[in-house]
């Protein structure tokens, strides 16, 4: 049996999955959040990375939505 390195990359497949952001951009506001704000900004930032996702897709569709 070959051991592991890391879990890492599992984690953020399955964040990713959950929260429909990519896995670098799991790991980068993981990163950010926890380098901003500690633990406390590591746990909060995959809820607002993907509450802000939303914003700015909505704001497409809208953008899309108003030009034709």
């Amino acid at each position: 049996m070959i051991p592991r390195r890391s879990g890492l990359p599992d984690r953020t497949a399955g964040l990713r999955r959950t929260v429909e952001l990519s896995s670098l951009g799991v790991f980068v506001a993981i990163l950010v959040g926890g380098a901003l704000a500690g633990v406390l900004g590591a746990m909060l930032a995959l809820p607002v990375a993907a509450a802000l996702e939303g914003l700015f897709r909505h704001a497409q569709v809208e953008i899309r939505g108003s030009a034709t």
